[in-house]
This record gives structure tokens, sequence and C-alpha cells, in this order.
């Protein structure tokens, strides 16, 4: 990823971005000079320019031949970034109570694509503690390709263990060889049918991934809900 598309990851427009490393280049730089790089119109860049300032970007102090602009310390910038995410890491909880208070209606998220899938994915592995599922293995690996297999590597480095139900087949069965290794439990299931899909269930959420012709995973937030799918799932698991 280059500078300018962390940048605008980050939060900037595409001219925000590109005006801040222009003062960085510079130094400290005038408007005119500023926009003159740029080739945007001198009311523009000082928009710009404002937009930045109170972002923290970039400051700006008189000079004889009028107001000059320099751009801010990126490693303050940064600083004040992770300061600002610790202070919301610290309200988190708070806001989960406000989020999940008298939350009768379960909430719903679809994701369209192997980018959805991998957004859900990035969800499991930053909130489970533990990971329950039911699927096929080998249109997991059709679909996502290498990315699983990133995924299992960061699930063990977090040591998130999984118990899973798989349909029964070669590649099953090496992931049940693998298991211990890999913290994961695996019992296989037979005759299930032409069954293509994954469900994943974590904390009080269900992720549910079609693996085939429509690429998409569904979330769906649910305490009432996850309390009876987890059910359904340990039931399968003592029978088999």
């Amino acid at each position: 990823m280059n500078t300018v598309s962390a940048l605008i990851e980050y939060g900037l427009t595409s001219k925000q971005a590109k005006v801040y490393i222009t003062c960085l280049e510079f130094g400290s730089a005038s408007i005119q000079g500023i926009s003159k790089k740029l080739q945007i119109a001198r009311s523009s860049c000082e928009a710009i320019l404002d937009q930045l300032q109170r972002k923290g970007f970039i400051s700006s102090f008189k000079h004889r031949s009028g107001r000059r602009y320099s751009a801010e310390d990126p490693r303050r910038v940064v600083d004040v970034a992770i300061q600002k995410g610790k202070l919301l890491s610290a309200s988190l909880p708070d806001l989960m109570g406000m989020y999940m208070k008298n939350k009768t209606v379960p909430a719903v998220r679809m994701y369209e694509g192997k980018e959805g899938m991998n957004t859900v994915l990035e969800e499991i592995l930053d909130e489970a503690k533990i990971l329950y599922g039911f699927g096929s293995v080998d249109d997991l690996y059709k679909t996502l390709g290498t990315t699983f297999p990133e995924f299992t590597k960061r699930r063990i480095q977090k040591k998130i263990p999984v118990k899973i139900i798989l349909k029964d087949t070669p590649l099953a069965r090496k992931r049940q060889e693998l298991g211990p290794k890999e913290l994961r439990e695996v019992r296989l299931v037979r005759d299930v049918g032409d069954f293509s899909n994954l469900l994943f269930i974590w904390n009080y959420k269900i992720a549910l991934f079609s693996l085939r012709e429509e690429v998409v995973a569904i979330v769906l937030e649910s305490k009432e809900l996850t309390t009876g799918q987890k059910a359904m799932f340990d039931f399968m698991w003592m029978s088999l």
C-alpha cells in the first residue's frame, strides 16, 4: 500500500492526502505554492488546508510574505491516532452495553464476495474465545484459496480453539489428523447431500458462508438465536 492509499484508509480524502504529502515535501509553503504544485484552485487548497489543520495534520504560522503551512511530524500524527484508538477502546464496554441493551430484534449484516468473507474472518479473530463450526472444508478452500490457511495460522497464534463438524472428505480427514497441532477438534458427518455452506458460531454471533455460485457471508447477532444454534451444535457433536 502506498502512502496516499494509507492516508485515505485512515480517513483523509485523496486531495487532503496529496496536500499533506506536498507540505511534507516543502517543509513549509504558502497556499499559492501548494496550489501551483498540485494544480488546484487557490480557494480549494485553502479549504483543504483548513480541514487538515483541524485534523492535526498541519500547522500554520505568519510569515512576512503571508501565512505559511507546515506538515506535522508524521510520528506525532500516528501517536495521536493511537491515543484516540485507545480512548475509544476504553469506552468499548459502555458502547457495547448501549448497543446490546434491549436488542430484541436480531441484527443482520450481509457481505458479498471474497473480501466480504475475509471481513467476517477478521471479526472472528478479533472477538472469538472459542469457535464452533459446521460445513464443507473442500468448498471453503476452493473459494478462499490461500486466505483460509492464513486465518488458521493467526487463529492458532491467538490461541482460539475450534470445534467443527465437517462433511466427510479426504481433506476433512486430513484436518482431523492435524487437529491436535492446530487447536482443532473435528468430527465427521456422512450423507449430508450436496452441502456446500459453512457456519461459524462465536460469542453471540452466527456467520453463514455460501461458498459456490453466490459467494456471500451473512452475520447474525442475537443471544437467543445463537444460544439455540449452539444447543443444536452440541446435540450433533455428542451424537457423532
